[in-house]
């Protein structure tokens, strides 16, 4: 007598079941909700391959044994090798649906066996490169589920491998999903908010949220993303398969959610090609504190689309998964919204655990850097001090790189600090926060730089106020004089040596400033001085200010929670100090960097090779390395900078999508007209003008109570500010500079409005800081 041939589901321990019923009983183990399910094992595939007649009788009486003739069955394939994370061999075997009675069932059975060798199978397998791998065929025998509803439920996007719950259904069987001309239902479930649902309710979506909610609960318990069937009676929800999803990997997907905060705007090929490794560079330093060694690619982390920056979201998706968390970490992290509105939230995974003891280490360095920070601080303070703001003419070309190696190996260094300082300010105003808060005291009002020895050399807005004010003592013949004068006549003027002294100082502390700091192709202060002459005359005079400041030591706090306070008191005060120190350093870096190479640019112009200093900023550090070297290309510099500036110029006002899939550039599209909408990150309503200001140089444009329209903003717009009357910015978010300066002035604010530069100037617009809404009235303003 032979062995038996059927089994039920959770009977047969062997692996000679074939991959879906292992899954099955993988579901099975985890105690999802099946339907009845029997299994043939491989035994019986073999014995129809040799011919054994009596394989036939054997399958009868033990069907017979089973099958209830007032129910039907689903007859599916069980292969060795479908449903693997490599294929799928979706389609390549029959199924057979609503099989009633033995007869019918053997039958199935033996179609789908008679499919294991067919042509097309053969082909598959060749296709994906196994001709002679040798196939074994189990069986899956399922009551069919008398579904109100069934469908397919994907725990990520199995097209963009994006972090997402995706749910298609139709009413009824489930085999409708599978019909030419059937469009199923369509749901996609982000971090636990629906992003997208169907208009129609025809499925309740309490039954779809089940099915994300299981869905998402089984990928986590195999580890792995998963496509799954199910079906829903009425009552019960169903599974009925499940197996990896295939090929979500390979798409590598680019965002540039975070990268419109860090590096907005387009960049031209030598800010990117020297931005991206220093401050990636300085990123992976941080990784690999916290992961251990690893082989990732600074440059690999970023890439340009239309000369905007963009992250490889799936490298970060990697890092973050080795720390056990979520693939969206980093959007989660940067306090991106889902499409309700919420802020979405994850909770570390137990695989964080193995990193605990680095991250342990990670958090001990984190704690006692401030010595580290005030020595990097005074070693790059005086290596700048010691390098010329302007390279002597003399410097040859291979002298001007040594120059910039030197300038970028300090550089590197500080990027890092420039990176890890703010962090850890927000997470001692974090822990600050919470302990002022619970004694009534709204942490706003706190003061936490009043005394910061050093620190009043980094206040922008205090010295343009000091300036003003000596400004607005002179006689108004000399403001008259001052405001039409070039730099160099006013450096003439010796009867106002005081005020002037002030202006030189100025100069000397935020010279180094632009229109983006991080864009050192942009024009900086220094090289512009009539336009700061300009800007402190026109600086408004302080308003009153109505709200208090309250002191530490006004606190009604005592004892041990006072000293816990003061602890983090103290700290949060010192790394404001270092941040703004830092940020000071690190554009100083930059504006050497600058200086550098357009004087390389002054060399590539009288060797014929550009046509002014500034075009060097449209060829990559690579290309003028080799330029230098004496490396000839198929195209001369000049046809490059020609080129590359037609380029820019042609994706000035595209718009361009937040996340790109693959690496191809997506095509460019011109902004449509739409209602703008963005993020509200200071609260108010504010009716008013509109003025579209692309850089610092349009200052004057700007009438009190204006609606300030930017792109980005960053320190050096901070003037600005002082005269609007709401912000609207086209990048940013809860912590960008937009957002912190308009809710410190009191003024409504929008970030992440994309298509925020395209308003017309000067139309009348309101502004809504609590829903984000941007609104351009037809009338002209009066």
């Amino acid at each position: 007598m032979s062995t038996r041939l059927l089994y039920p589901l959770e009977e047969n321990r062997s692996n000679i079941l074939g991959k879906k019923a292992e899954g099955l009983r993988r579901l099975q183990q985890l105690h999802a909700k099946l339907p009845r399910t029997w299994v043939i094992t491989y035994e019986g595939y073999r014995r129809y391959l040799a011919n054994d007649e009596t394989v036939l009788e054997q399958l009868a009486r033990e069907l017979d044994a089973i099958l209830d003739p007032a129910k039907t069955y689903a007859i599916r394939s069980s292969a060795s090798f479908e449903d693997e994370a490599q294929r799928s061999s979706a389609g390549q075997f029959k199924t057979a649906l609503n099989i009633s009675g033995t007869k019918p069932v053997i039958q199935a059975i033996w179609s789908i066996w008679a499919t294991a060798n067919s042509e097309a199978v053969n082909a598959y397998l060749k296709r994906m490169g196994h001709p002679d791998e040798t196939l074994d065929m189990g069986i899956i025998i399922q009551e069919m589920v008398q579904s109100q509803a069934a469908g397919v439920a994907f725990s990520c996007n199995p097209v963009t491998g994006r972090e997402e719950v995706v749910i298609e259904a139709v009413r009824g069987m489930g085999t409708a999903l599978m019909q030419g001309g059937v469009t199923p239902l369509h749901w996609v479930n982000r971090w636990g908010h629906w992003i997208q649902k169907p208009d129609s309710d025809d499925i309740p979506l309490d039954v779809i949220t089940a099915v994300a909610e299981q869905t998402r609960r089984l990928a986590n318990k195999v580890a792995y993303d998963v496509d799954l069937e199910w079906a829903w009676d009425g009552d019960v929800i169903y599974w009925l398969q499940i197996r990896p999803i295939t090929s979500i990997r390979k798409t590598r997907v680019y965002s540039n959610a975070i990268s419109r905060e860090m590096l907005p705007g387009m960049i031209k090929p030598l800010v990117w090609s020297i931005n991206i490794p220093q401050t990636n560079g300085a990123w992976v330093d941080v990784i690999s504190e916290i992961i251990g060694k690893n082989d990732i690619d600074p440059i690999s982390l970023a890439k340009q689309f239309h000369y905007r920056a963009y992250f490889d979201m799936g490298t970060f998706g990697q890092i973050f998964e080795s720390l056990g968390m979520p693939r969206d970490a980093l959007d989660r992290m940067a306090g991106i919204r889902s499409a309700t509105g919420e802020k979405t939230r994850f909770k570390p995974s137990p695989r964080m655990l193995r990193h605990v003891p680095r991250m342990l280490h990670f958090g001990v360095k984190m704690w006692t850097i401030q010595s580290q920070a005030q020595q990097m601080l005074l070693t790059t303070q005086k290596a700048w001090a010691d390098i010329p703001i302007k390279p002597p003419d003399t410097l040859e070309e291979q002298a001007l790189l040594r120059r910039l190696d030197a300038i970028l190996h300090i550089h590197r260094q500080v990027t890092y600090y420039n990176i890890v300082v703010p962090f850890l300010l927000r997470f001692y105003e974090a822990m600050l926060s919470k302990g002022v808060e619970r004694t009534g005291t709204d942490f706003a009002t706190l003061n936490l730089v009043e005394g910061i020895e050093g620190f009043e050399v980094y206040d922008l807005p205090g010295l343009l106020t000091q300036l003003n004010a000596s400004f607005r003592k002179l006689d108004v013949a000399t403001q008259q004089h001052i405001r039409s004068c070039t730099y160099a006549e006013f450096q003439q003027l010796e009867e106002i040596a005081e005020f002037r002294s002030g202006v030189e100082v100025f100069l000397e502390q935020f010279g180094h400033l632009s229109d983006g700091v991080t864009d050192f192709s942009n024009v900086t202060w220094r090289e512009q001085p009539e336009m700061i002459l300009q800007m402190i005359a026109d600086y408004p005079a302080p308003t009153a200010v109505t709200t208090s400041r309250t002191s530490f030591d006004d606190l009604p706090v005592k004892n041990l929670r006072r000293r816990y306070l003061r602890l983090f008191y103290q700290r949060a005060r010192r790394f404001r100090f270092y941040r703004e120190a830092f940020s000071a350093v690190y554009t100083q870096g930059l504006g050497l960097i600058r200086a550098t190479v357009l004087a390389l640019g002054d060399r590539f112009v009288s060797r014929g090779m550009l046509k002014t200093p500034d075009d060097i900023f449209y060829l990559y550090e690579q290309e003028i390395r080799q330029y230098v070297a004496g490396a000839l290309a198929q195209e001369t510099p000049a046809e490059i900078v020609e080129r590359r500036r037609a380029e820019m110029e042609l994706s000035r006002d595209a718009e361009l999508p937040t996340v790109i899939y693959g690496d191809q550039e997506p095509p460019l599209m011109p902004r449509s007209q739409r209602l703008l909408t963005g993020t509200p990150t200071s609260p108010g309503y504010y009716t008013g003008t509109a003025k579209i200001i692309r850089g610092i140089g349009e200052f004057r444009r700007l009438a009190a109570g204006d609606v300030l329209v930017i792109p980005y903003s960053d320190v050096a717009w901070t003037p600005l500010f002082a005269r609007a009357g709401a912000v609207v910015a086209e990048s940013g978010g809860m912590l960008s500079h937009s957002s912190i300066i308009a809710r410190e002035y009191g003024i409504p604010a929008v970030v992440s409005v994309e298509g925020a530069l395209s308003l017309p100037d000067a139309a009348t617009v309101t502004v809504n800081g609590y829903t984000g809404e941007i609104i351009l009235h037809e009338e002209k303003p009066l």
